[in-house]
């Protein structure tokens, strides 16, 4: 996910590196064979907080959100 110091909060980074991603995401199926699979890896290294129904890791979230 985008920083947030480089965009001026946690929200407008959010909406940044959604619609960059969301921008490939586009981009890699209108690029794409239909007949050929598409794989994707994304590695996010980040601090995961405990709550009452497990263990949230939001950059995860966000990038399923920018590929959804």
């Amino acid at each position: 996910m985008a920083t947030p110091y480089r965009h001026g909060s946690k929200d407008k980074a959010k909406v940044f590196f959604v619609g960059g991603m969301t921008e490939a995401m586009q981009q890699l199926t209108s690029q794409a064979h239909p007949l050929s699979p598409v794989t994707i890896y994304y590695a996010f290294k980040q601090s995961e907080t405990k709550a009452e129904a497990g263990t949230i890791g939001t950059g995860w979230e966000t990038f399923l959100d920018a590929v959804i």
